[in-house]
């Protein structure tokens, strides 16, 4: 799912969508940040965010995910991540998905 995740390119849009959330360059990139995300909820063995910093023990998930262990993002990152996100901005994640359906279509269409 992780390299899925690469070949589309779906975190790096989702960070040049919600480029405000990043207010530093300290910190993960919001790509990272995403890819993270994502790939937790793929997961989905235990949604609670403190689990973050279970996996952030484990190299076997590390490895799965393709990130070097120390790029692995803490469940307080992950907090104030989703603290940055307001329901009215929600709606952000149409254009994303629309140009994701748009880029599948092109890819489609080659065949």
């Amino acid at each position: 799912m992780s390299r899925y995740l690469h070949t589309t390119g779906i975190a790096d849009l989702l960070a040049a969508r919600f480029s405000f959330l990043k207010r530093s360059r300290k910190g993960a990139p919001l790509a990272a940040l995403f890819h993270h995300i994502l790939c937790f909820f793929f997961d989905g063995t235990d949604l609670h965010l403190t689990r973050f910093e279970r996996l952030r023990q484990d190299e076997g998930y590390a490895g799965a995910i393709e990130t070097a262990p120390h790029r692995l993002v803490s469940s307080h990152a992950v907090k104030r991540f989703f603290a940055g996100i307001s329901v009215m901005r929600v709606w952000l994640f149409r254009h994303v998905l629309r140009r994701m359906f748009g880029r599948r279509l092109r890819i489609e269409s080659w065949k």
